[in-house]
């Protein structure tokens, strides 16, 4: 999260950030709210299905009852729920209208190729594509198929500009 947050702070002209994955909000609150003194619109994008084994990438699916009660405890943080597959999610947005796309959804390599392939035209020019778990086998092979990353000290945060 402090990678993520360290990428965020280092795009001042962000005003548009888009999470895939949002699990049950955590991240995309403390974002919020890290950055509640900043013009940011945060949304969140999370289908609540998981896998075809019928978990979230070995974890159990997140309650989106759970997900919406987080973002009741902070109504006047400029957050958002977008419930749904994030093919259908990226239509919602003008391609060249997101600054910041963060990509933590399914990490079977397909999905992640997906994931980058239908947010990355919705990046404005100079717009940060970023995600997580780059110390997965399968995340690391669908990034390194189609981008030239760099990846945080951890490892584990990739990030490119567009």
């Amino acid at each position: 999260m402090s990678e993520l947050s360290q990428l965020l702070a280092a795009h001042p002209r962000a005003r548009r950030f888009v999470e895939i994955g949002g699990y049950e909000g955590g991240s995309i609150l403390a974002l919020a709210l890290r950055f509640a003194n900043r013009d940011i619109d945060f949304f969140s994008v999370e289908s609540f299905m998981g896998n075809l084994d019928g978990t979230m990438d070995g974890h159990r699916l997140p309650s989106r009852v759970r997900y919406l009660e987080n973002l009741a405890r902070f109504p006047s943080l400029r957050a958002r729920l977008l419930p749904g597959d994030s093919q259908l999610a990226a239509s919602l947005f003008d391609d060249a209208s997101v600054d910041f796309v963060f990509i933590d959804g399914c990490h079977a390599t397909p999905a992640v190729l997906r994931d980058i392939s239908v947010w990355l035209p919705k990046l404005a020019p100079g717009g940060i594509l970023a995600g997580d778990d780059y110390n997965w086998d399968s995340v690391r092979r669908a990034v390194d198929a189609e981008l030239d990353v760099l990846v945080t000290p951890s490892g584990i945060v990739w990030w490119c500009r567009t």
